[in-house]
């Protein structure tokens, strides 16, 4: 690999002015979103795909995709491989990747957009949420707050290994004909049944459930649903035209306008059509979302500097943003934090075993990270990962 400092980083950087959000002024960018086909954009465009293409070779997933924001602006995306496996059809800069647990700093920001506003607090509680599903059966969760939810310290089940009824439940509850807002409270009544597994607040838990909970919390207080909260407290207000719920692209293999998931082992695959290709639509608010490479940068930016937009305006307050981050056993609102090499990384790793979408923030250089590929292949995006910072954020 040649070596690539942060100082010639900067340097060339500086070719590039603050981008407004709504409108990419650079015309490579913007031919980009008119030209499809392109696999790669920005300063650092090329270089991404250098390092892109050589990670494919050792890969198993199909495609790869990975993009860099620094200084607050991005610079560059590239992408490599097939949107399906034994088909022609290739991966641009402009496809969707599903999200998997990255969806979770979505759910928490959600709530940090509420509490600036003053709808609720992180000391907001199950029962203060959700009055309508506290009964002699889920008492014993009515004093969980919503804090305790997003850090994963609730007392409440990890997911699918420890509780396989309430996993299958939750998939007849996703295959119903309900409106999704009454999808989510089933779901969240049938979560709350459960006994807790420690108590709420004194160890921590990695729990999709509990952030089913949170999501539908956020959506009682609003009277809406996490999903339309998804869609007006993140995507309208940063212009993310490509984010959404469930697996990309509909349609048939031969005509594919997204990538396909692929099933773990066979690498075969699979139709977004077919419920089996993502996790039952209830657990949205802890791993269903999807977006572009470039708008999860965008998004990630808003945690990169202090809750402020690649535009320049104030999407959190720095208050709440400091909140947002504040981690307790490493893992704070929907991020997992440490400490590398005297800076503090926010981090996170997502899959429904059929992507892998991984992401890291550097708030020191307002910075971000992302990469993903089409299949659950975690090797390969870590490994890419680590190369991407050793080139691009290395001093001298």
């Amino acid at each position: 690999m040649s070596g690539y400092s942060r100082r010639t980083f900067l340097n060339r950087a500086k070719l590039f002015g603050a981008l407004p959000l709504a409108v990419w002024l650079s015309p490579e960018i913007l031919w980009a979103k008119e030209n499809r086909s392109q696999v790669h954009y920005g300063p650092l465009g090329e270089a991404l795909l250098e390092e892109l293409t050589e990670a494919l070779q050792g890969a198993t997933s199909p495609a790869l995709g990975c993009g860099l924001l620094i200084d607050d602006k991005i610079r560059g995306i590239a992408a490599s491989g097939q949107r399906a496996r034994g088909q022609t059809a290739a991966v641009t800069i402009d496809d969707h990747w599903h999200l998997g647990s990255n969806t979770k700093s979505i759910t928490a920001t959600i709530a940090a957009r509420l509490i600036d506003r003053g709808l609720l607090e992180w000391s907001t509680t199950i029962g203060e949420a959700l009055p309508d599903l506290m009964n002699n059966r889920t008492k014993h969760w009515e004093e969980i707050t919503l804090f305790e939810l997003l850090t994963h310290r609730s007392g409440i089940p990890g997911g699918t290994g420890r509780r396989p009824t309430t996993w299958n439940g939750l998939w007849k509850i996703s295959g119903t004909d309900l409106p999704i807002k009454e999808q989510s409270m089933r779901a969240c009544r049938l979560i709350l049944h459960e006994p807790q597994i420690h108590e709420p607040g004194k160890a921590y838990e990695y729990s999709n459930f509990g952030y089913i909970v949170a999501g539908t919390m956020l959506a009682g207080i609003t009277q809406s649903s996490w999903h339309d909260l998804l869609r007006d407290e993140i995507a309208k207000p940063l212009g993310l035209e490509s984010l959404g719920t469930g697996p990309p692209g509909r349609g048939a293999i031969s005509q594919l306008t997204q990538p396909y998931g692929h099933v773990a082992n066979t690498l075969t695959p699979i139709d977004p059509s077919e419920a089996s290709a993502d996790n039952p639509h209830v657990l949205g608010p802890a791993g269903t979302a999807h977006a572009s490479i470039q708008d999860f940068l965008v998004y990630a930016a808003t945690h990169a500097n202090k809750g402020m937009t690649v535009s320049g305006d104030r999407f959190l307050t720095e208050e709440v943003t400091a909140q947002l981050h504040e981690p307790i056993d490493g893992y704070a609102g929907g991020w997992g934090v440490y400490e590398y090499e005297n800076e503090t990384i926010l981090s996170h790793a997502g899959s429904n075993g059929m992507w892998f979408h991984l992401t890291q923030v550097i708030p020191s250089r307002r910075a971000a990270c992302v990469v993903v590929a089409n299949a659950a292949d975690e090797s390969s995006c870590t490994k890419l990962l680590g190369t991407m910072r050793q080139r691009f954020f290395t001093n001298e």
